[in-house]
């Protein structure tokens, strides 16, 4: 009798398991939604799964895939799929700076508005007949505003009647509505600290000023400063307090920066994270200790809404 090597019984067993759909499991999907208005009638494609945003901008995306948004053919940018998109979602896989200000975000945004019909709150639904495709499907968005503005009027004539400021409000005031609400989280960090070969208790110290503190060593040790709450409007402003009293004052710009003024003597400085609605940063922190010269704290803040 002959005998049939064990790996061709192996590679045999792996082709019927393969063909029963072993391996062909459904992609696992979740809702997201695109935001500059809302923006319905939106084309899109991510994985194997298509079709036009809802009239709210949801879409339906397969986790771990990259989703495309197109209008009349022409695509406008493509990204990670996540719970919210933007223009700057596009624009900052190019860019990861990218904000409402950028060029390509603006480009974007007005290209989307000439190709819409805008309701009153804002709301934009795509008019494909509002757009000439064109026979390369795409167009070079990254270019500077007024350089596309030239090369755009041919695809969508509208485009001239909205401004560079329009479009920067238009998105700003769209991201500023998502992101309102009440936002609570912690603020915390390390503090440089002397310990003084005269005097042996801790005084606060700038980073390489142990030669200062007559010979004393500089150490680190995590520092815990608290938590904070703080409300975000709709109009982009920013207040709130921190556990030990600090008055927060500050706003969003270019819609997702966070830049606040805490306190005396702090300074925070952060992003909004659209998708998972999470605020955090970095503190700017120079205080006034009892060693001349003052103190360095470099600390973090981190919450979520």
């Amino acid at each position: 009798m002959k005998l049939i090597p064990s790996f061709v019984l192996i590679a045999g067993l792996c082709s019927v398991i393969s063909g029963c759909g072993g391996s062909s499991s459904a992609p696992t999907t979740a809702t997201g939604k695109f935001i500059d208005g809302p923006v319905g009638g939106l084309t899109y494609v991510s994985g194997a799964l298509s079709g036009t945003t809802a009239p709210d901008g949801s879409f339906t995306y397969e986790i771990g895939k990259s989703v495309k948004f197109s209008v009349n053919g022409i695509v406008i940018g493509e990204a990670p799929a996540e719970a919210v998109m933007t223009p700057i979602h596009l624009a900052a896989v190019h860019d990861p700076n990218a904000n409402a200000s950028s060029d390509e975000v603006v480009n974007i945004v007005r290209f989307l508005m000439a190709a819409s019909t805008i309701d009153a709150h804002g709301a934009m639904t795509i008019d494909n007949t509002k757009v000439v495709p064109t026979s390369s499907h795409t167009l070079a968005f990254s270019n500077t505003t007024s350089a596309f503005r030239n090369m755009i009027n041919d695809v969508a004539p509208g485009m001239a009647a909205v401004s560079v400021s329009q479009a920067k409000t238009h998105l700003t005031s769209s991201i500023n509505s998502q992101c309102a609400g009440t936002y609570t989280g912690t603020y915390q960090g390390f503090q440089t600290v002397a310990i003084n070969s005269t005097f042996p208790q801790m005084t606060s110290a700038m980073p390489g000023a142990g030669g200062r503190n007559q010979g004393g060593a500089l150490i680190t040790e995590p520092t815990i400063l608290g938590s904070w709450t703080i409300t975000i409007k709709s109009d982009g402003t920013a207040s709130g307090s921190t556990s030990r009293g600090e008055a927060i004052n500050g706003s969003l710009s270019n819609g997702i920066t966070f830049h606040a003024t805490v306190g005396e003597n702090m300074v925070w400085d952060g992003k909004l994270n659209l998708a998972g609605g999470s605020l955090s940063g970095f503190i700017s922190y120079m205080s006034t200790g009892r060693n001349q010269g003052g103190g360095s704290i470099q600390s973090s803040f981190t919450g979520s809404r």
